[in-house]
């Protein structure tokens, strides 16, 4: 849901979506894709799950962590990625996960991306010019 609403945010910025523990190649939970596709944010039907690699932290710009334990994975496994690999929420909290959850779950999930993801456009913006040859 965080690369939906990036993507739409900042449709010139290439946003990726993986995890520390995903098994890849999983389609997104479909209540994501309901709460997604309402929003008018897009279609996560051909939506699949990656675990985030090397290559991956190696070419963003940015990494931004749903929890703390997701930077600190990231940061144990690719130590170069320190001054990259941030928290989407600004003030530091989680940003829960409603895999399991219920729809209500995944619409709160989703208003707090849309928040946090709408603090972070000026600095991703900003990004985009001081280093215009990285992969976006």
């Amino acid at each position: 849901m965080a690369q939906a609403v990036l993507a739409a945010r900042l449709p010139a910025v290439r946003a990726l979506s993986a995890g520390t523990l995903a098994l890849s190649g999983q389609p997104a939970h479909p209540r994501a894709i309901d709460v997604v596709r309402a929003a008018r944010l897009g279609d996560l039907a051909a939506h699949r799950s990656q675990r985030i690699d090397p290559a991956l932290v190696g070419g963003a710009d940015l990494v931004l962590c749903m929890q703390e334990e997701h930077r600190s994975t990231i940061l144990e496994r690719r130590p170069f990625a320190a001054g990259r690999a941030r928290l989407l929420a600004l003030d530091g909290g989680p940003i829960a996960e409603p895999v399991y959850g219920e729809m209500a779950a995944f619409l709160d999930c989703l208003a707090n991306l849309r928040h946090w993801i709408d603090e972070w456009i000026e600095p991703i913006a900003a990004l985009t010019v001081v280093r215009p040859g990285r992969h976006r």
